[in-house]
């Protein structure tokens, strides 16, 4: 099982895997939580901005998949299926919740380990200056998206960090492409206001 750790797995055998879960095979589905248990993870908490909470809807959003699989039709790609499920179970947790205020500058994934924004560094041999200035600036980026409203943090989340196509964005959320566009060019400018603001970089 190991080999679908992540989403490094081809169409095809993405296909069979999800053909088998569908018809109760459990170490198919096994198989498909290990490939988007992350993926899930990571929104979930992207959403939620607790830890504790984002497991609560991973192991809510895995439940529905187990249930609801008989009856996908693949009208959409199943990581756009799964992202829908993650959406829904997370804005049904922030409704049951919605008095708990909490806030959390440091995103962590299911082991308790730091999340880090995809920011390469092209430098072949960057300095300890260089490090720091990085992770600075990874820190005060996810500290910017924490403070997005929760329909432009969810928009980031899918394209600029899940990396999801326009048409799989549009289908988890039940909107057009066009407004798929629009809605992440107001999140983007959002996001750049708030790290001028505070004078971030």
């Amino acid at each position: 099982m190991d080999k679908y750790k992540g989403e490094n797995v081809s169409p095809a055998a993405l296909d069979r895997i999800v053909k088998l879960a569908s018809a109760g095979n459990e170490k198919a589905f096994e198989q498909l939580v290990s490939i988007y248990e992350s993926a899930v993870y990571n929104a979930a908490f992207y959403m939620t901005k607790d830890r504790e909470d984002a497991l609560d809807v991973s192991q809510e959003v895995f439940i529905k998949l187990w249930q609801s699989l008989p009856s996908f039709r693949g009208e959409c790609s199943i990581k756009s299926y799964i992202m829908k499920l993650t959406k829904n179970a997370s804005l049904d947790l922030l409704r049951r919740r919605s008095r708990r205020q909490t806030e959390s500058l440091t995103l962590e994934n299911e082991k308790g380990e730091e999340i880090q924004l995809d920011i390469p560094d092209t430098s072949e041999e960057a300095n300890p200056t260089d490090a720091y200035l990085k992770k600075e600036k990874i820190r005060k980026v996810r500290e910017g998206i924490m403070k997005l409203d929760e329909e432009q943090r969810q928009i980031i989340i899918m394209r600029d960090m899940e990396d999801m196509p326009y048409s799989e964005i549009a289908s988890a959320l039940g909107i057009g492409e066009g407004t798929v566009k629009s809605r992440l060019h107001r999140a983007r400018s959002a996001l750049k206001k708030i790290l001028e603001d505070g004078n971030y970089f």
